[in-house]
């Protein structure tokens, strides 16, 4: 009896093995999504409150100032757990038209080749055009990226040069209001591809002349500019920048299949050990 318990034991402590194996695997898989130049996963809350600095959860130390006004935490969110990662999401942030948060470094898209930007969405009203990022600390309306929601939902990007010239970029799919939409915008040299909620539109840039700033915001355009037009309202999350052109497959919405199926291989692996310790604990307790 001594011995059947004492193999119970063992077997449980293979158990704690695999877990804690299973969880060095997953978190290695996910840090090792190589790229990432900042990740705002919004989860510092409580929900209600206001939100102090926008944290920056990829270890980059990329943090975010509030610019104006007060974003405050919300527990509405687009999907838990997010799939690529397998990271909960409890909170996201709401924008109203005064707030605004600002970052002290380059928008990648001006200064990279190849980078992607990825966000969940979910607009309180789309009759009005929604400057969501605005890509400059600058007060005139020049030297920036404008990602935006154009009046009527549809996505859209532009950019100006240095000097103000416009570049139109791309203008399509639908963000409807009042529900949250998932969007990845990839530049790949000088080729634009959004992805709307399934919808994939592109565009090449066939003269570059990219912005210089410094420094970009979310929502920060009637802050830096001053204007009264375009002022983003809603809720934001998981906005994730890389200095790679992702594919599809290492969106945030779409589930990491190595790390995926060496949870479930761990998970049965477990299922069958604590079977098999369960049944040797019996046998040994009757005698068997």
């Amino acid at each position: 009896m001594l011995g059947g318990t004492a193999k119970y034991g063992g077997t449980l402590a293979s158990m704690k093995r695999l877990a804690l194996l299973l969880l060095a695997i997953l978190t290695l898989s996910a840090a090792a999504a190589a790229g990432t130049i900042a990740y705002y996963r919004f989860e510092d809350g409580p929900s209600g409150s206001v939100a102090s600095s926008i944290t920056d959860s990829s270890g980059n130390g990329n943090t975010g100032a509030v610019l104006s006004g007060g974003p405050k935490y919300n527990s509405s969110v687009p999907i838990s757990p997010i799939p690529q990662t397998g990271a909960p999401d409890l909170l996201s942030l709401g924008f109203g038209t005064g707030d605004s948060a600002a970052f002290n470094y380059a928008f990648p898209f001006d200064t990279l080749t190849n980078a992607t930007l990825e966000f969940w969405v979910d607009p309180t009203s789309t009759v009005g055009e929604n400057d969501i990022f605005w890509t400059t600390t600058g007060s005139a309306d020049t030297n920036r990226f404008n990602i935006r929601i154009a009046p009527g939902g549809a996505f859209g990007v532009d950019y100006r040069t240095p000097t103000g010239t416009l570049h139109s970029l791309l203008l399509g799919g639908s963000v409807p209001a009042g529900q949250w939409s998932f969007i990845a915008l990839v530049k790949s040299g000088n080729t634009y591809t959004a992805y709307i909620n399934g919808t994939q539109i592109t565009h090449n840039d066939v003269s570059p002349n990219l912005p210089t700033s410094t420094g970009w915001t979310i929502n920060g355009r009637a802050t830096e500019q001053p204007a009264s037009c375009c002022q983003f309202a809603g809720l934001i999350d998981e906005v994730r920048l890389s200095d790679q052109a992702l594919a599809p497959s290492q969106f945030l919405n779409t589930p990491e299949p190595v790390s995926s199926l060496l949870l479930l291989s761990g998970l049965a692996a477990l299922v069958a050990m604590r079977r098999a310790g369960s049944g040797r604990h019996f046998r040994s307790r009757v005698g068997l």
